[in-house]
């Protein structure tokens, strides 16, 4: 999960689609290259539906693919939704975005 601008700040390197529009709105989501070439067989795939489960299975929209990252990144990400698609109970409806995300032993996001 991501905010709308994650790709424009951490500027990874995209393959295809922009930084300023990967994120923007529920149905949108970024790929890795591993995993376009995972479920699509190709890294240009920009325009194509995927079947994600987040808290239920939700179809998004590939609106940009990016470098894979090396082994040694700190970041270990090969699929980014917007926190937006995240939250969202269904496609036209969202909730809010905790304040506080609380203990996370006990929180629910934990199991």
């Amino acid at each position: 999960m991501a905010d709308a601008n994650f790709l424009s700040l951490t500027r990874l390197p995209l393959v295809s689609g922009t930084a300023a529009d990967a994120l923007d709105g529920t149905g949108s989501i970024a790929l890795s290259v591993r995993m376009a070439e995972k479920y699509f067989g190709r890294r240009d795939v920009v325009g194509q539906r995927i079947t994600v489960r987040l808290q239920e299975a939700r179809d998004f929209i590939v609106q940009a693919v990016f470098e894979t990252l090396p082994e040694t990144s700190h970041m270990d990400v090969d699929v980014i939704v917007p926190f937006d698609a995240y939250f969202a109970s269904g496609p036209d409806e969202i909730r809010a975005i905790p304040d506080d995300w609380g203990d996370p032993i006990s929180s629910p996001m934990s199991a």
